[in-house]
């Protein structure tokens, strides 16, 4: 039988990796976005006050979806499927995948 990860959600530090591992990769794609799109290939945008405020939050939007989807798939789909996991999941990620990349190939296609 497989063992079931538990984590726990209500300790609120930053060595813990449910919170630390979504900050740093958050973080780092915010950078890289923010390179692209604000700086133009440039780091210039980190002069401008005003750029540091939406960083933080598109840093704080991507980390609470990688923690809410993390506590889902690890907390709440175990206890619905009674620990067998892997093929539920994997299901269900290719299914929202599959939805977004149909909406994102709409969205393409209808504004060319």
């Amino acid at each position: 039988m497989a063992k079931s990860l538990k984590y726990d959600f209500n300790a609120v530090s930053i060595s813990n990796p449910l919170i630390s591992v979504p900050l740093i990769t958050s973080t780092l794609l915010t950078l890289i976005l923010f390179f692209i799109d604000e700086g133009y290939y440039s780091l210039a945008w980190m002069l401008e006050p005003g750029a540091w405020f939406v960083f933080a939050i598109y840093v704080f939007i991507f980390s609470s979806v990688q923690i809410f989807l993390f506590g889902f798939f690890f907390n709440v789909l175990p206890n619905l499927f009674q620990g067998k996991l892997v093929l539920p999941s994997l299901s269900i990620i290719s299914f929202i995948g599959l939805v977004f990349a149909g909406i994102i190939l709409y969205v393409l296609f209808l504004t060319t």
